[in-house]
């Protein structure tokens, strides 16, 4: 999980994992909003079956502001080790932005 200390967009997400996993389970992103659960979204969900690296670089601007969390949940029936980086850009001008 990542918490925001200001308002910012995703700019990439890498994940790695030790081996592909042969059980196709998807890899869910999660907006926690600080507002509460009705402003929760999910931004990504990718089905990572067969895949031991992925990059996924957002067609659309995805933010979040101060205090957001962005969590990540995966079943990882296959018990593989992942490496997950976010890369994320500082909104300018913070405020109540789109999610």
């Amino acid at each position: 999980a990542y918490k925001a200390p200001v308002a910012c967009e995703i700019v990439e997400l890498r994940i790695h994992q030790s081996a592909a996993p042969t059980t196709s389970e998807n890899f869910v992103v999660t907006v926690d909003s600080a507002r509460g659960s009705a402003y929760d979204t999910v931004v990504f969900t990718k089905a990572l079956g067969g895949y031991a690296d992925y990059l996924w670089i957002p067609g659309e601007i995805v933010t979040f502001n101060i205090d957001d969390v962005l969590v990540c949940t995966y079943a990882n029936t296959d018990t593989k080790t992942l490496g997950i980086e976010f890369k994320v850009r500082r909104i300018a001008k913070p405020g109540i932005v789109r999610n």
